[in-house]
């Protein structure tokens, strides 16, 4: 019976392992027969998040390639959604400075923008890395302020997960009541609206 789980399991990555890279090889494929616009651009950042999930060294370097181009095509939107691929590489390095860098460049021109959905996703990486370095009452802070724009939204799996986000902080800050209170409105959210924890 072990046996057979431990082949089931052995099956069951292989196979993943086998369908992420089929898309890997697609995405590098495509990138090479597309033209220098925002078409590549999407690509790029595809391929970046794909990689993040498997190959960081690479993911780094497809990420500072699809950044050259996006410095050169003019679409804020995709603009923010490569710098948010390439900070996640970063982050996912280790390089939590590189990883705000590139968020902070992305929060800026969505602030110019005005777009919710992006500063919301960008908030959401400020505040992931906020909360590794320790910097709890940021992480708080910007917390606050992704479940204002996320109630605008209406999304409120990513309200839960700021207040889980303000939680955890307050736990860092050794503010248990208070840490517990926010897992709290974190749990009524998600039973509230049928959501699955993560």
């Amino acid at each position: 019976m072990k046996n057979l789980l431990a082949l089931f399991i052995s099956l069951f990555f292989l196979i993943n392992i086998n369908a992420q890279d089929a898309k890997v090889d697609s995405l590098r494929q495509l990138l090479t027969s597309l033209p220098d616009d925002t078409s590549k651009l999407k690509v790029y950042i595809d391929l970046t998040n794909e990689l993040n999930n498997s190959d960081l060294n690479e993911a780094l370097k497809i990420g500072i390639k699809g950044q050259e181009l996006a410095s050169r095509v003019n679409n804020d939107n995709l603009l923010v959604r490569m710098r948010i691929a390439l900070g996640r590489s970063y982050a996912n390095n280790g390089s939590l400075d590189s990883a705000e860098h590139h968020f902070l460049i992305a929060n800026d021109i969505v602030q110019k923008t005005g777009h919710l959905n992006n500063k919301g996703a960008v908030l959401t990486k400020l505040i992931y890395v906020a909360n590794v370095k320790g910097d709890f009452k940021k992480a708080s802070k910007l917390a606050f302020e992704n479940i204002r724009i996320q109630e605008k939204l209406k999304n409120y799996k990513e309200v839960a997960f700021s207040n889980l986000d303000i939680s955890n902080a307050n736990y860092g800050l050794n503010k248990y009541e208070e840490a517990n209170k926010y897992a709290e409105r974190a749990l009524e959210i998600f039973e509230k609206n049928g959501f699955e924890e993560e």
